[in-house]
């Protein structure tokens, strides 16, 4: 015999619209992907823009390193989440990386 105290509940604690949810993305040269200074260089600006609630950076960002036949998207981890998609473009553009905000779904 079952009761109200066998059933599955799930607890959840955050929770976003999708339509809202927004990530990073940064098209990486081979050559770029390569070279430890500009790895070091990529992984500065992103620590600054995680902020110090490391909990508070949800925004994920992407880095897409194309060669001339294929390409290939990795999804930096955790740790390399951001705040805010605008400031972190901005702030990656201004360091000379190619990047762009964009909507993790179009509905």
């Amino acid at each position: 015999m079952s009761s109200d105290l066998d059933r599955v509940q799930m607890i959840i604690d955050d929770v976003q619209p999708i339509e809202t949810v927004s990530m990073v993305m940064l098209d990486i040269e081979p050559s770029v992907a390569g070279d430890i200074k500009k790895q070091n260089r990529l992984r500065d600006v992103l620590r600054v823009l995680q902020g110090e609630d490391k909990f508070a950076a949800k925004t994920p960002v992407i880095a897409v390193i194309r060669t001339r036949n294929q390409s290939h998207a990795v999804r930096l981890g955790n740790q390399y989440r951001v705040r805010n998609a605008e400031a972190a473009v901005a702030a990656l553009q201004a360091a000379n990386f190619n990047a762009r905000a964009t909507p993790l779904l179009k509905v």
